[in-house]
């Protein structure tokens, strides 16, 4: 009985170290209201919708399955470049952000690559993805999504704050990173099941 329980809470750590990796990875899917329209060819645009969330037959916090409903978004196609990642920290520094400096430096692509510095970033910190999002967010000239303070007057540029849902404006034209279910129904491409 008790190497059951032992496996069932192996898998479950193994699927919450799965789910962080996979979000510090997705991160660079960042999403932008449907309010706010899209320059370029960059974004792809997310129909508001249902669509069937989790399913009955693998891990107990993949279940029950059950119908969410998403509103109108943009999310961008590609993954942020290493190069663009720099280009709107330099940006952020500039302008009052800053980065945790205990972050490793992000590794290039392999040196046989024809553009190292244009594969996706890497070794950074939830916290700094939503500065980098607010950051982007102010060089084109939107309204930021997270804040220090739930009365969303004063934007989050610096340390390591533990942000609620109340932080953030989710009605901003500005970057922020997709919800868990904004970015299942996004990287389904519009495909039913699991």
């Amino acid at each position: 009985m008790s190497s059951v329980i032992i496996n069932q809470l192996i898998l479950r750590l193994l699927n919450f170290a799965t789910a962080i990796r996979t979000f510090l990875l997705v991160f660079v899917s960042l999403c932008l209201s449907s309010l706010c329209p899209v320059k370029g060819d960059d974004m792809s645009y997310i129909p508001a919708g249902s669509y069937l969330m989790g399913v009955d037959t693998h891990l107990p916090d993949e279940r029950p399955a059950h119908s969410v409903f998403i509103s109108a978004l943009y999310c961008d196609q590609h993954e942020i470049s290493l190069s663009f990642w720099k280009e709107v920290a330099s940006w952020a520094r500039a302008n009052g952000y800053a980065f945790d400096s205990r972050v490793r430096t992000a590794k290039k692509g392999p040196s046989y690559s024809p553009a190292p510095m244009e594969h996706p970033m890497n070794m950074v910190t939830w916290y700094d993805v939503v500065k980098w999002c607010n950051a982007r967010t102010e060089k084109e000239g939107r309204t930021p999504a997270y804040y220090k303070d739930t009365e969303l007057t004063q934007v989050y540029r610096k340390g390591d704050l533990d942000l609620s849902n109340d932080h953030v404006n989710s009605f901003s034209s500005g970057y922020r990173l997709p919800t868990e279910a904004e970015w299942e129904k996004a990287s389904r491409g519009g495909l039913i099941g699991t």
